[in-house]
């Protein structure tokens, strides 16, 4: 059997490597090895496939400026996949915007498996990128229509790719191995927070895009604000983008420069041990998909807080397992956060029953085995149900 999975524009091996989060991308990629041969697309500019096993990379990136660099990795993906189609048995998308694999697979009658992990075109319109809205959800349109399955990441998107004509879905979450969450002693916590400028004060945490879509500025003004009762806070912000600087600019505007820590991409390993040192995660987003970074802070047994929007109350339960609050809301954030940090009560009943959650619910290796199980078979119904698999769990019988 033969698999190729595609990636849309926003991810790459590059990206990833830069971002931390290569090791959950190799991790990933690998697994459909078990079931057969397997094909990477990307939109890199060279050949990583000496960082996989078993794995043959195909780069279809181009060192160019959007959008020619978009339109060209089109095009060549395109080119790539219609002249391998005769020997793929399934292809597995990533991103509800992978239009190319949609097409060949149409014109090929190829199982094709796609997640719908973001509402693409709902960000555009929400950030009033009106022509960009409009391109993108068209896109999506086809790629449901074309799609044998899609895979969505939460009820909530199950349910709007059903109401847009996806033929069949099924549910299958983020997760997250609970091996990697690793104790970290109390003298290392002290290191981290000392090598921050964060010693001894209690520390709010942010982990993701900088991008408006996500609200940090609202963050930002709500801590500067909890400065006034709570003299020891620190605001730890993790990840990059596009608004950097500006919300950098903010905290110096608002008093907070000497307070919050700005580390860019960092690997996995350093987000769960800034997990561990953090007093409250909080993702003040206007709208999300099905934020992994939630459930990591769930293994982390991190009190969180984050807005009322899709994607974010599919995890969490105001008041159970964490704290919602309505977005673009600062004093909202203000509220909020200050319980956690005056209560370590309410902090640990919180944290605990996410914990709880998430052991139950995003338990990694049991995820990837329901994903596995889903593309053997799709593939093997393409081939008349005699697909021999390398997989040896059992789900796949």
């Amino acid at each position: 059997m033969t698999i190729l999975v595609a990636y849309s524009t926003d991810t790459s091996v590059d990206q990833a490597t830069r971002k931390g989060n290569f090791d959950d991308m190799k991790r990933l990629v690998e697994s459909y090895a078990s079931l057969g041969d397997v094909c990477l697309i990307t939109q890199d500019t060279r050949n990583y496939g000496a960082l996989f096993r078993r794995v043959r990379h195909l780069a279809c990136g181009f060192d160019l400026p959007p959008p020619l660099n978009w339109l060209l990795f089109y095009l060549k993906s395109f080119l790539v996949l219609e002249a391998m189609s005769s020997h793929i048995d399934v292809v597995r998308a990533y991103g509800i915007g992978n239009l190319m694999p949609a097409v060949v697979c149409r014109l090929h009658r190829i199982p094709l498996v796609v997640s719908y992990e973001y509402d693409w075109s709902g960000e555009m319109l929400l950030t009033r990128r009106r022509l960009l809205h409009a391109v993108s959800r068209k896109i999506e349109d086809l790629v449901f229509e074309f799609s044998t399955v899609i895979v969505g990441l939460s009820r909530r998107l199950c349910d709007e790719a059903l109401k847009r004509g996806a033929r069949n879905v099924t549910l299958i979450p983020n997760g997250i191995d609970p091996n990697l969450v690793c104790d970290v002693s109390s003298e290392e916590k002290e290191r981290i927070r000392s090598h921050l400028g964060l010693a001894g004060k209690k520390i709010v945490l942010y982990v993701g895009r900088l991008h408006s879509i996500k609200g940090v500025a609202y963050l930002i003004e709500a801590v500067s604000r909890l400065r006034q009762k709570h003299g020891d806070i620190g605001l730890l912000v993790v990840g990059d983008g596009v608004d950097k600087e500006k919300l950098r600019f903010l905290c110096k505007k608002v008093g907070l420069a000497d307070r919050a820590v700005f580390t860019g991409f960092v690997p996995r390993s350093n987000v769960f041990s800034f997990m561990k040192i953090a007093d409250v995660l909080v993702l003040p987003s206007l709208m999300e998909g099905n934020p992994r970074v939630l459930i990591e802070a769930m293994f982390c047994r991190l009190p969180i807080v984050g807005t009322d929007v899709v994607g974010i109350s599919d995890l969490i339960e105001h008041g159970r397992n964490g704290l919602l609050v309505s977005p673009s809301n600062p004093m909202a954030l203000v509220q909020a956060v200050d319980s956690i940090l005056g209560d370590a009560d309410l902090a640990r009943r919180l944290s605990e029953e996410a914990y709880g959650d998430a052991s139950l619910r995003f338990n990694g290796q049991k995820l990837m085995d329901m994903n596995l199980g889903l593309v053997f078979r799709f593939a093997r119904i393409a081939r008349g149900g005699v697909v021999e698999s390398k997989h040896s769990n059992s789900m796949l019988q």
